[in-house]
């Protein structure tokens, strides 16, 4: 290594030592920065594993059809909007269903409503959304039963006012009651629990033990008063083969719909990798704007260091005309500056990034604690980010402190004035 940057070094590391506070000041905004763009970055990598467990928790090698406002893109807030505004669109049936059945790619299937209504036991009332699924939702779903059974075709057929409820519903309805055989109310009709699930957990944010599964058909006469679907989940038998399964699956019920021109579809289909990579492009996006406006108080940082800078120049005059005064240039002057301001940020970096691996393996115990599964991920590309970003804080907010050191006149700074 070069002797100049080897001293510079030397003399930098001494002189922070030497003036402890300011140097943990600064080091302390660095560092902030430093933890917010890590914690935030790891942050994300986890609420994406968190939504890729999500699309196997409905079953694995499926396509997707669900209801879509016509001449709207799948994904647009102008469909999101319309359908959270109230917009009814009726047309998704289970003759589709039974169509989608018959492609070659396709396994089964099974169609779904969502709704809420309140609950009743002998022993509590609450409200709760429950899950009104076809009985083929039993072949396909991954969940499993913990007690008693799933509903069959038989009892949706005949409109049987059956559940199978979740874990923490049947806690609740039935707080240390055997649950198999009894008895709820929703929406004022009575129905029998003939099954619990196992306790799956929050998945993206979703408690999956918080929902009752309600035979389709029964919701759709008894609580409802519709028979169209919400969407509909198709299990494919080769995934290789999922686009253009998908594809069929959207001419069927294109031509169930009689529309002709694609624009004005009232459905969207959509693959298990297309929902992958729709759900990681719009958290991929929102990291990276936390992730800038997180830099901002690194960018901060900076400028308190320049600052600090400053001052240390205004300080050490004297001291930069003795080492002109001996025979050191310019060059040494400014590189010895910057050495100083880059290595508080790299140490800030450090710091930072020891914080952050701190606040995330935190956040994992105390989720874990809590019931929640939230995955311990930390993203490299984060780490490197960081300590790439904070060295070039340290010269972009040194140089100009140290350019005006390098700049001072040996005499006029063994007069102490700054010229």
């Amino acid at each position: 290594m070069n002797s100049i940057v080897v001293e510079s070094i030397h003399l930098a590391l001494r002189t922070l030592r030497r003036n402890a506070l300011r140097t943990f000041l600064s080091i302390l905004g660095t560092a902030i920065g430093i933890t917010s763009i890590v914690v935030i970055m790891s942050a994300g990598q986890s609420v994406k594993a968190i939504f890729d467990s999500t699309l196997t928790m409905f079953g694995t090698n499926f396509i997707q059809v669900e209801i879509k406002v016509p001449n709207t893109s799948h994904t647009s807030s102008e469909n999101a909007g319309g359908i959270a505004e109230g917009i009814s669109i009726t047309s998704l049936s289970l003759d589709d269903k039974e169509d989608i059945e018959k492609l070659a790619n396709i396994t089964g299937s099974y169609g779904a409503v969502v709704g809420q209504a309140a609950v009743i036991s002998p022993y509590r009332e609450k409200r709760y959304t429950y899950y009104a699924v076809s009985h083929e939702f039993d072949y396909i779903d991954t969940g499993e039963i913990a007690e008693g059974r799933f509903y069959n075709d038989e009892e949706e057929e005949s409109l049987s006012r059956v559940v199978v409820l979740g874990k923490n519903v049947a806690e609740t309805l039935f707080p240390n009651q055997s649950t198999m055989g009894q008895t709820v109310k929703i929406q004022k009709q009575s129905f029998r629990v003939i099954g619990v699930f196992k306790e799956r957990g929050s998945v993206a944010f979703f408690d999956m033990d918080e929902l009752m599964y309600i035979p389709l058909k029964t919701a759709h006469k008894r609580l409802l008063g519709f028979d169209h679907l919400m969407t509909i989940i198709a299990q494919v038998k080769d995934p290789s083969l999922s686009d253009a399964t998908a594809e069929e699956m959207g001419r069927v019920v294109r031509d169930n719909h009689e529309i002709t021109d694609p624009d004005k579809d009232d459905f969207a289909v959509m693959t298990q990798e297309e929902a992958a990579d729709l759900v990681n492009g719009i958290l991929d996006g929102v990291t990276l704007v936390l992730g800038i406006i997180a830099s901002i108080a690194l960018v901060v940082g900076g400028v308190g260091i320049m600052n600090i800078m400053y001052v240390a120049v205004s300080e050490r005059i004297f001291e930069i005309g003795l080492r002109k005064a001996v025979g050191a240039n310019g060059r040494s002057i400014r590189t010895q500056f910057l050495i100083e301001a880059i290595v508080i940020t790299l140490l800030g970096g450090i710091a930072g990034i020891t914080l952050a691996i701190t606040l995330i393996a935190v956040l994992f115990f105390v989720a874990g604690y809590l019931g929640f599964d939230w995955p311990f991920a930390i993203s490299a590309s984060s780490i490197w980010l960081s300590l790439v970003f904070s060295t070039f804080v340290g010269l972009f907010f040194g140089y100009f402190p140290a350019k005006r050191a390098s700049q001072l006149h040996p005499v006029t700074a063994l007069t102490n004035q700054i010229s």
